[in-house]
C-alpha cells in the first residue's frame, strides 16, 4: 500500500511513470481515459515486494548460515575482514595479512601505551607521511575505532539489523581473524586511554606534564595548571593554582623545573622501580593490562545492570553475577602484582637518579607519561604550595598522608614520614642523617624532660608520650613497628639510669641539708 501511494503521490504532480520492463507509461491523462492500466501496476508492484521479501529471507539464511559455519569452524564468511587484513578465495577462503596496516595498527597501539592521546598520534602519522587505511587524512574517530575493535585480537562479533537496531549476535568468535596484537597491549592500551579521560587531560604538549591529575594546590585543593611565561632567562613554565589564577586563592606560582627536582624525590619514595628494572616493569605492564580488563568488565557490569533496572531478566542476572567475579578475580591478582612491585625498594637514591637519566624517564614523552601514570596507579596524589621560604609538598595515598617533602631555596630537600611504611624508605635512603637525627632529639626531649620532672613513665602513658612528640616533627610511626620499640627501649634504658642517679643526687643533697640545719 505505501508503494501504492507513492505511486499515486507521483502521477498527482503531473510526472509520468513509464515501466522499462513492460515499457507501459502511467500518466495522469493515461489513467483517466484508461483507468484498469493501474490494476497492472499493483499487480507489478505486488510481484516485485513478494519478490524482494523472498530475496530478503534467502540471503538472510545465507548469512546466518555462513555465521554458524564461521562459529563452529572459523570459516570466513567473505570480504569482511577489517583494513588491516586481505580476503583471498582461491586456493581456499582465508584472511591474510596486510603487513604495512598491520605495522600501522601496531604503531598506533604503541603510541597509546607511551601516553600519546589522539591528537598527537594523528601528528606523529602524518609526519612521518603513514598515509590512512582509505586514503583520506589521519582522525580522531579513525584512531579511536583501530584502538576499541577487537578484531586486532582475531575476535569477529556477528550482528543483525542495520544502524541503530544493530545489535551483537552471541559471544565474539575468538580465532576468526589472525590476530595482529597481543591481549596485554590492547588492555595496555584501554587503560591509557581510560587513564586520560579521568584525568581530564585534553591539551596535547609535545612534553608531557608529570603533574597531570596528580597535584592540587594546599591552601584551596583545585588543580595545578601549567602556565608557560616565555623562555628562560626573562620567562620560566609555572605550576598555578587554578582558583589562584581566578583571584579566588592566594597561592603562589611554582616552577616547574624546580618542582621536577621534587617529583624526582617522590619517585624514589614510592615503588617505582618499574621506571629503570626490567622484572619491576613486567610487573608494571601486567598490572596495567588487568586495569584495562577491569575497565572493560566494569563497564559491561554496569550496562547489565542498568538494563536490568529497566527490566528484570535471569538471564542478565547471571551476567552481572559472572562480571562480579571477574573483577573479582582480577582484582585479587592485581593486589598480588603490586606486593611483587612493592617487594623491591630504592635503597640508593644516587643509583636511582642515575638511572633515570640514563633511561631518559623524565626527558622523554614516554618516560614523563610513564613516570605520571605510575603515580596514578599507586593512587599518589600531592598537595603543592609556595611559601615565602620554601616549597612545601604532602603526598597522600588516598585519603592517607604518607610523605612530606620542603624543598628550601638553596636547592636542599628534607623528608618527613607519616606512616612507619615511609620512614623505613626514607632512613634508607636519608644520607645526611636528617631523620634520624629529629628522631635522637626527639629521644634525648623524652628522657631529659622525664628526669627533670623525676618522673617515671612507661607502657601506654609512654607510647602515647612517644606519639604526640612524633607528630610533633611530623613523623608517623607504627606503635607495633620496631623503630618504636627501639625508640621505647632506649628511654625506658635512659631513664631509668638517669632517674635513679638524679634520685641518689638529691637524696643524698637533702640528707646534708638536713644535717645543717641540725
Amino acid at each position: 500500500m505505501d508503494a501504492l501511494h507513492i505511486f499515486q503521490e507521483i502521477i498527482r504532480r503531473d510526472i509520468c511513470i513509464v515501466t522499462l520492463r513492460d515499457r507501459i507509461a502511467y500518466s495522469k491523462e493515461n489513467l483517466n481515459d484508461n483507468w484498469t492500466t493501474l490494476i497492472i501496476a499493483l499487480a507489478t508492484m505486488s510481484g516485485a515486494n513478494e519478490a524482494s521479501a523472498i530475496k530478503s529471507d534467502r540471503v538472510g539464511k545465507a548469512w546466518k548460515n555462513k555465521k554458524e559455519k564461521a562459529r563452529e569452524n572459523l570459516t570466513p564468511i567473505g570480504d569482511n575482514a577489517p583494513l588491516w587484513l586481505k580476503y583471498i578465495s582461491m586456493p581456499m577462503p582465508a584472511y591474510i595479512i596486510n603487513q604495512a596496516h598491520v605495522d600501522i595498527v601496531r604503531r598506533i597501539f604503541d603510541l597509546t601505551i607511551k601516553g600519546y592521546g589522539k591528537t598527537l598520534i594523528i601528528k606523529a602519522l602524518n609526519s612521518e607521511l603513514i598515509p590512512s587505511f582509505n586514503d583520506k587524512s589521519w582522525g580522531t574517530s579513525s584512531i579511536q575505532k583501530i584502538l576499541s575493535n577487537r578484531a586486532v585480537l582475531g575476535e569477529y562479533q556477528p550482528f543483525t539489523g542495520h544502524g541503530k537496531d544493530r545489535k551483537p549476535v552471541g559471544d565474539p568468535i575468538k580465532g576468526y581473524y589472525p590476530a595482529i596484537i597481543t591481549e596485554d597491549m590492547f588492555y595496555q592500551a584501554q587503560q591509557a586511554t581510560a587513564s586520560r579521560n579521568i584525568a581530564g587531560a585534553t591539551k596535547q604538549t609535545e612534553r608531557f606534564n608529570v603533574w597531570q591529575g596528580v597535584s592540587r594546590c594546599l591552601q584551596c585543593l583545585s588543580a595545578l595548571h601549567l602556565v608557560n611565561k616565555g623562555k628562560p632567562p626573562k620567562g620560566n613554565t609555572y605550576l598555578h593554582c587554578a582558583n589562584a589564577r581566578k583571584g579566588l586563592c592566594t597561592a603562589k606560582a611554582i616552577r616547574l623545573d624546580r618542582s621536577e627536582l621534587v617529583f624526582k624525590q617522590i619517585l624514589a619514595k614510592v615503588d617505582s622501580l618499574s621506571l629503570i628494572q626490567d622484572s619491576s616493569a613486567t610487573i608494571s605492564k601486567q598490572i596495567t593490562a588487568i586495569e584495562g580488563r577491569l575497565s572493560i568488565e566494569s563497564g559491561k557490569q554496569a550496562e547489565y545492570k542498568a538494563a536490568l533496572k529497566a527490566r528484570y531478566s535471569a538471564t542478565l542476572d547471571d551476567l552481572v553475577y559472572e562480571c562480579e567475579q571477574v573483577i573479582s578475580t582480577l582484582s585479587q591478582e592485581k593486589e598480588a602484582l603490586l606486593i611483587d612491585l612493592a617487594s623491591e625498594a630504592i635503597t640508593n637514591k644516587d643509583d636511582f637518579f642515575a638511572k633515570l637519566d640514563e633511561g631518559g624517564i623524565l626527558t622523554s614523552y614516554e618516560g614523563r607519561y610513564r613516570a605520571n601514570a605510575l603515580l596514578k596507579r599507586l593512587k599518589i596524589n600531592v598537595a603543592i604550595e609556595r611559601n615565602s621560604s620554601t616549597t612545601d609538598y604532602i603526598l597522600s595515598k588516598g585519603d592517607k598522608k604518607v610523605l612530606g617533602i620542603i624543598h628550601h631555596p638553596s636547592g636542599k630537600i628534607d623528608s618527613l614520614a607519616f606512616t612507619a611504611d615511609q620512614l623505613d624508605k626514607v632512613k634508607a635512603q636519608d644520607f645526611d642523617g636528617s631523620i634520624q637525627s629529629s628522631i635522637d632529639m626527639l629521644i634525648t626531649e623524652i628522657t631529659t624532660e622525664l628526669v627533670i620532672n623525676r618522673e617515671r613513665c612507661d607502657g601506654a602513658a609512654l607510647d602515647e608520650r612517644i606519639g604526640e612528640m612524633l607528630k610533633r616533627i611530623d613523623v608517623g610511626i607504627a606503635v607495633d613497628s620496631e623503630e618504636f620499640q627501639r625508640i621505647r627501649d632506649i628511654i625506658n634504658s635512659s631513664q631509668v639510669q638517669a632517674i635513679n642517679k638524679l634520685v641518689a643526687s638529691v637524696d643524698e643533697l637533702e640528707h646534708r641539708i638536713d644535717n645543717d640545719r641540725s
